[in-house]
C-alpha cells in the first residue's frame, strides 16, 4: 500500500467523523448527492411556482397597517431612512435597507410587496436544497408544496413586513452553518456569523432561534471545529449586525408587540397558528412527532439542528415570555421552514421503514412524498392561488376610496387606532385625516406627534360632516364619539372595515 493510501485510509471523512448517518432500512437508496438535470428543473419549478403566485396576489388587497408603515419608511429619501432606523423604528433595519434600494427600481404599491415574495422564494430554494442532500429529491418536492401553499407561509407571502426574509434567514443560517462545520474555511464562518447577524438585526425574537441552532452545533459538531477562534468571529460578526438596532431600541419603546402573559390556553393556540391550524397542524405535528421518534434516516446533526429550530426556539419563546411575553406565532417565523423538513422527513422516513421491514407494502416513500405535494397543492388551488384572504388586509381600498368619492370641503376623516397610516397612505398626508389617539401629522417623523385635544374638539365641531374609519371593530375615543351625539349616521362595511358616515343634522 503506498504512503497516500495509507494517508487516505487513516483519515475518515469529515462528515463521517462529525456526524455519523443512521444506518437507513436495508435496500433504501441514499438520498441523491449530485446536482443534475431533475435537481436545477425541480428546484426551478417550485422557485418560479413562488414567484408566480406572489406576482398574481400582490394586487389582490390593499395594505394594512403596519405595510403602510413599511412603504412611509422606505419611500423617504436617504437621509429620512436614515434617522428613522437611527431613532424611531428599531428591529428590520437590514430589511428597510434592503427594501429602500429595491424601490428604487420597484416603488409601486405591488413592486414593493414582491420583495416579500422573493423573500418565501429563497425560503423554498434553501429548504429544497437541503432536503433533497439530506433526505431525496421526493422529500425536496414535497418541502416545496407544502411551504408554496401552507396558510402561514401564504399569510407573509405578500405582506410587506420581514416575517417571509425572516424565514429566509432562518433556514439560510441552518444551510450556511451545514456547509460550515464540513468545511470550516475562513468564507464560511464569516457567511454563518453574517445571516446570523441579519437575522438578529431584523427581529430581537430571532435571537433565540439563533440560540438555539448554536445549541445544536455544540452538542453535536466536533469541539475542533467551533471551541476556536471561529466562534469568536462569527459571535462578533453576529453582534456587530444586531448593534444596528440598538440606538432605536433605546430611543422609542415598545418596539415589540408584548401581549398578555402566557398560559395553557394561549400557548396551545399559538402553536396551532403557527402549524397551520387544522388539518395542516395535524399534519405537521404527526410528521414532527415520528422524526423525533427517529422515523427517518437523518444523521445526528441533522436531528439536533431541526429539533433545535422546531421544538427548543418555541421553548425559549416560551421561557422568556413568562417573564415578558412575546409569544406570537410571527416570532417563531425562523423556524418554519425547518418544521417543514422535518415533518416531511418523518411521513417519508416511517414508510421506508415499513417497506424495509414488509417488502410486499405497496406504499413506498416516494408515494408518500407525491401524497403530501399533491394534498398541499390540491388546498391551494381549491381555494384559489392568486386570491388573498388575509384578514388584515381586506377592504381598507375599497373603504378609501368610497370615503374618496365622498368627501366635501370641510369633512374629517377620523381613523381608529393603526389606521391612520394606510389612510395617510391613500389619501396622502393631508390636514382632513385625523386620527382617533388624537395626533396630527408631522412630516419630519416617521409617526405623527401629540395635539392639543381641545384643539382636535373645536375642529370636529365645526365639521359639517365626518367620516370614521374602523377595521375590526376597534374603538375611538369617547370623547370624540360623544361629539357626534344626535347626528345622522350611515355605516359601509367593506370587509373587516367599517366607514361611519356622521353628518350634523340642519
Amino acid at each position: 500500500m503506498s504512503s497516500s493510501q495509507v494517508g487516505a485510509a487513516a483519515e475518515p471523512s469529515l462528515e463521517r467523523e462529525l456526524a455519523p448517518h443512521r444506518a437507513p432500512p436495508s435496500g433504501t437508496p441514499a438520498p441523491p448527492s449530485g446536482v443534475g438535470l431533475a435537481y436545477v428543473s425541480l428546484l426551478a419549478l417550485s422557485v418560479g411556482s413562488v414567484l408566480l403566485i406572489g406576482a398574481g396576489r400582490v394586487r389582490d388587497q390593499s395594505y394594512w397597517g403596519d405595510e403602510a408603515v413599511t412603504a412611509a419608511i422606505v419611500r423617504r429619501p436617504l437621509g429620512g431612512l436614515v434617522r428613522v432606523l437611527w431613532s424611531q423604528e428599531a428591529g428590520m433595519g437590514p430589511y428597510y435597507a434592503a427594501l429602500w434600494v429595491w424601490g428604487r427600481a420597484f416603488g409601486g404599491d405591488a413592486g414593493l410587496r414582491m420583495f416579500s415574495v422573493v423573500g418565501m422564494a429563497v425560503v423554498v430554494a434553501f429548504a429544497f436544497d437541503l432536503t433533497w442532500r439530506w433526505f431525496g429529491g421526493a422529500e425536496a418536492v414535497a418541502v416545496s408544496a407544502v411551504l408554496i401553499a401552507h396558510p402561514f407561509a401564504l399569510r407573509y407571502l405578500v405582506e410587506l413586513r420581514a416575517y417571509s426574509w425572516m424565514m429566509a434567514l432562518g433556514v439560510g443560517l441552518v444551510w450556511v452553518v451545514d456547509r460550515w462545520w464540513q468545511n470550516p474555511t475562513s468564507a464560511w464562518t464569516v457567511c454563518v456569523g453574517v445571516v446570523a447577524g441579519l437575522l438578529a438585526a431584523i427581529h430581537i425574537a430571532a435571537i433565540l432561534f439563533v440560540v438555539a441552532i448554536a445549541i445544536a452545533v455544540v452538542t453535536t459538531v466536533k469541539k475542533d471545529i467551533w471551541f476556536n477562534r471561529r466562534s469568536l468571529v462569527i459571535a462578533a460578526i453576529t453582534a456587530a449586525a444586531f448593534a444596528s438596532s440598538v440606538p432605536a431600541l433605546l430611543a422609542r419603546k415598545g418596539q415589540i408587540d408584548w401581549i398578555a402573559a402566557v398560559s395553557p390556553s394561549n400557548l396551545v393556540e399559538v402553536v396551532e397558528k403557527f402549524l397551520g391550524g387544522g388539518w395542516w397542524a395535524i399534519f405537521l405535528g404527526t410528521g414532527l412527532l415520528l422524526f423525533g421518534m427517529g422515523a427517518s434516516r437523518a444523521s445526528r446533526w441533522q436531528v439536533a439542528v431541526l429539533l433545535a429550530g422546531t421544538i427548543l426556539t418555541p421553548v425559549l419563546v416560551a421561557l422568556l415570555s413568562v417573564v415578558q411575553s412575546l409569544w406570537i406565532p410571527r416570532y417563531l417565523a425562523p423556524a418554519f421552514a425547518l418544521a417543514v423538513i422535518a415533518a416531511v422527513a418523518g411521513c417519508s422516513g416511517i414508510w421506508r421503514r415499513i417497506a424495509a421491514r414488509w417488502p410486499g407494502a405497496q406504499c413506498t416513500s416516494g408515494l408518500v412524498s407525491a401524497t403530501i405535494a399533491t394534498v398541499a397543492l390540491g388546498t391551494l388551488v381549491v381555494a384559489g392561488p392568486f386570491r388573498d384572504d388575509s384578514p388584515n388586509r381586506d377592504g381598507m381600498r375599497s373603504a378609501v376610496a368610497y370615503v374618496t368619492g365622498q368627501l366635501q370641503p370641510g369633512d374629517l376623516v377620523l381613523a381608529s387606532d393603526q389606521e391612520h397610516m394606510p389612510l395617510y397612505h391613500y389619501l396622502g398626508l393631508r390636514e382632513d385625516v385625523v386620527p382617533s389617539f388624537l395626533i396630527v401629522p408631522d412630516g419630519n417623523r416617521l409617526y405623527p406627534v401629540e395635539a392639543d385635544v381641545n384643539d382636535i374638539a373645536d375642529r370636529l365641531r365645526a365639521a359639517p360632516r365626518i367620516f370614521v374609519v374602523r377595521n375590526a371593530g376597534r374603538s375611538i375615543d369617547r370623547d370624540i364619539i360623544a361629539t357626534f351625539d344626535g347626528w345622522d349616521q350611515e355605516t359601509h362595511r367593506f370587509g373587516r372595515v367599517s366607514v361611519e358616515t356622521f353628518e350634523r343634522v340642519s
